[in-house]
């Protein structure tokens, strides 16, 4: 069935059901459905059109830069970056290559890094130099969105109308015209548009927040996003993103401390062409020298002064059973040396996306104001994390650890596409 909606219903909501009758004469009916009809000339459509370009867009290949400033409790990172992305819809495959500064969390200063990342037909792989090797790592975040599909679910899931959008006009990016859009979501529509789009972008699991927290811990915040939509193939060619929100959240004494946290994010396009030499795609090293991914993963873990229990939360990613067995280590001053500790306990059965909390009973009180590396085996595979016993804090703020992640896929969706 196809209906061709009427000029008139520009920029309005339809609503619609279909009603069907059976051989006895009973009458049913389906549920009441909606659709936003964008209006012709606004930015809606401009987000539209552009999305329904880059869909028949096979191949690109371009160069970016991208620039992250992360600020809360008074405290700031900066984040620079560039690289190069690759991407054949044909053979199902991307890469993306990225050169990054960042603050060093030893010593200060910064640090420099690269690494590239493969989507491809046998999974996803991240890979780069790592203690003088280079190696290559299965990883599970695959970014599979288009710049422009992911904005336009802001017109097309109910978002529409808690957005102010405006349409500046043509500007230049990597030598080549696009459409200069503005979006502004208000303060007080903030946590609403957040839920109505969150569905459409993915958070990898296990992070230390995803959207469901989000929801429950943002109590404020606003967002004014700019973007210019190349005109020919409809990609993202500059994104900027100013954010900024209050964060609850609560320390393991049971404080909860609201926390004013700000981001920025800025992307634009230095180079774009559709050739795309498919040996880009080969990785690095052989197959067999990749390292594929542990049977689960540990999502968080937690321990305190004084106390000898240790609590792990933990994913599973293929079916795990048996027993579970944390190993901590820690430094012992001012002799250097190096203190173990070890713990077992049973974990039953797991199927893969299934997640537990591990309790461990140690033989004897952690110290005070440690760094504890974590270690756990299950089944044959292993896991590494850390927890701390520090009274005072230290590094970056735990709001700003916790929020880096979130960043990846709200610039992955701009700079990765499908």
């Amino acid at each position: 069935y196809v209906a061709i909606a009427p000029e008139a219903c520009s920029g309005k909501e339809i609503s619609w059901r279909f009603y069907a009758k059976d051989k006895a004469g009973n009458w049913n009916s389906t549920e009441i459905k909606k659709i936003n009809i964008v209006e012709k000339g606004s930015p809606a459509e401009i987000l539209y059109q552009s999305a329904k370009k880059f869909e028949s867009v096979k191949r690109i290949n371009e160069s970016f830069e991208t620039t992250y400033i992360i600020m809360s409790g008074g405290m700031g990172i900066i984040i620079t970056s560039s690289g190069e992305l690759y991407s054949d819809k044909d053979l199902n495959k991307t890469k993306v290559v990225v050169h990054m500064t960042m603050p060093s969390y030893y010593g200060g200063g910064t640090q420099n890094a690269t690494f590239e990342i493969y989507n491809l037909p046998e999974g996803a792989f991240i890979c780069g130099e790592s203690y003088g090797a280079y190696e290559c790592q299965e990883m599970e975040m695959i970014y599979n969105l288009t710049p422009t599909t992911n904005l336009t679910t802001l017109t097309t899931l109910g978002a529409q109308k808690m957005l102010d959008m405006e349409h500046i006009g043509p500007r230049t990016y990597a030598g080549r015209t696009c459409e200069y859009i503005t979006i502004s979501v208000p303060e007080d529509k903030f946590i609403d548009v957040l839920k109505t789009i969150s569905p459409s972008v993915p958070l990898p699991e296990g992070e230390s927040l995803n959207w469901e927290e989000l929801s429950e811990n943002i109590t404020s915040g606003s967002m004014d996003m700019e973007l210019c939509l190349d005109r020919e193939i409809g990609d993202a060619t500059y994104v900027k993103i100013d954010m900024s929100f209050t964060l609850k959240s609560e320390s393991y004494t049971g404080e909860v401390r609201e926390t004013p946290i700000k981001f920025n994010i800025e992307t634009k396009v230095t180079r774009l062409s559709q050739e795309v030499d498919p040996s880009v795609f080969e990785l690095p090293v052989a197959w067999e020298e990749v390292k594929w991914l542990p049977k689960f993963e540990i999502i968080n873990a937690t321990c305190q002064p004084n106390s000898n229990v240790v609590k792990l939360w933990i994913r599973a990613r293929k079916e795990i059973s048996g027993e579970a067995k944390l190993t901590l280590s820690w430094i012992e001053y001012p002799a250097y040396t190096r203190h173990n500790l070890t713990s077992t306990i049973g974990i039953g059965s797991m199927k893969p996306g299934d997640k537990k909390e591990l309790s461990f009973s140690l033989s004897e009180s952690l110290p005070e104001d440690k760094w504890i590396d974590l270690t756990l085996e299950i089944a044959g595979s292993k896991d590494s994390s850390y927890c701390t016993t520090y009274s005072y804090q230290t590094g970056l703020p735990e709001p700003i650890r916790s929020i880096i992640p979130l960043t990846a896929p709200i610039t992955g969706a701009f700079l990765f596409p499908a």
